[in-house]
């Protein structure tokens, strides 16, 4: 399943932006309830949670061959010329990625709909999550290694490291307090990047928004797991998630949940990265390989 946020168990100091998100709850709810009635519908079909994790595993896995095939390719209607070539590949791989995070999404909610939800059931899901995430990556990867690109390598494989270690520090970390789910960057805002990187055929510009800044998650949330640990230790009151900070830090829209102005500013950023960045930037759009020219200029072997 996708990494949705779980019971609050930590309460929340008055006053934070916790309490700014009431009037967004019912879009929230409105599409909990489309979601459970859908799950209700495959229950009665015959579907069960396990038939759709492994359609969307199975369908993760076909994305990331299209995306070793053509990740860096340019999408069909753009002009042909010089650059990379253009294909369909990337195009297939976000609606293969599409649809394997709705599958994501609806065996949870089949799973407690059906009430047919086991512990294990849990923990193999968050396993499927993160060879899911590899996968992607590592098609990536394998497409730059193919044409020679070792920096968009690399950020293939930060962006994997990111994934991995975002979801892990949340794990150990709740096994020790009950709630470490900040930052910007969840599960779910790193799948809507893929899909939005593939299905505009900017892949390459995808990759460096996902190698560069989930990093801020992973440090903020080994941040959050410090200072809540130490609050434990010392008998203090519990930090609260959101935001951290205040005078310049506190209008960052990175630190702001779901459903807040802030946030919905900086998806519209992320999402502007990806589709105009490669026009302004060449680099964002695979076309220069500075790691592989230094690697060159040392005579690595």
């Amino acid at each position: 399943m996708l990494e949705t946020p779980l019971p609050a168990k930590i309460d929340h100091p008055a006053g934070t932006v916790a309490e700014s998100t009431t009037g967004h709850r019912w879009i929230e709810r409105s599409l909990s309830r489309a979601r459970d009635r859908l799950a209700g519908l495959l229950l009665r079909h015959g579907v069960r949670p396990n038939h759709l994790t492994v359609a969307g595993v199975a369908a993760t896995l076909a994305a990331s061959l299209c995306l070793a095939f053509g990740a860096g390719h340019r999408p069909p209607w753009e002009f042909a010329g010089a650059g990379p070539p253009v294909s369909s590949w990337p195009l297939a791989a976000g609606t293969l990625i599409l649809l394997a995070g709705m599958m994501d999404v609806l065996d949870g909610a089949t799973a407690r709909v059906g009430r047919a939800g086991t512990a294990f059931g849990g923990i193999l899901d968050s396993a499927l999550d993160r060879i899911s995430d590899m996968l992607v990556h590592g098609g990536c990867a394998l497409y730059f290694a193919h044409v020679g690109n070792m920096t968009f390598v690399l950020l293939a494989l930060l962006g994997m490291i990111n994934a991995v270690l975002t979801s892990y520090i949340k794990a150990r970390s709740e096994s020790v307090f009950d709630d470490c789910e900040v930052g910007f960057w969840l599960r779910p805002e790193r799948v809507v990047a893929f899909v939005f990187g593939c299905l505009t055929g900017h892949v390459p510009a995808m990759l460096v928004l996902l190698a560069v800044f989930p990093a801020f998650t992973v440090w903020r949330r080994l941040d959050h797991a410090r200072r809540v640990c130490a609050a434990m230790e010392s008998g203090q009151p519990i930090p609260g998630r959101e935001p951290l900070g205040g005078g310049l830090w506190f209008p960052a829209p990175w630190r702001f949940p779901r459903g807040t102005i802030q946030y919905g500013i900086m998806a519209l950023a992320n999402a502007a990265f990806i589709v105009v960045g490669p026009w302004l930037v060449p680099f964002l759009s695979g076309r220069n390989d500075p790691i592989g020219k230094l690697m060159s200029s040392l005579n690595w072997a």
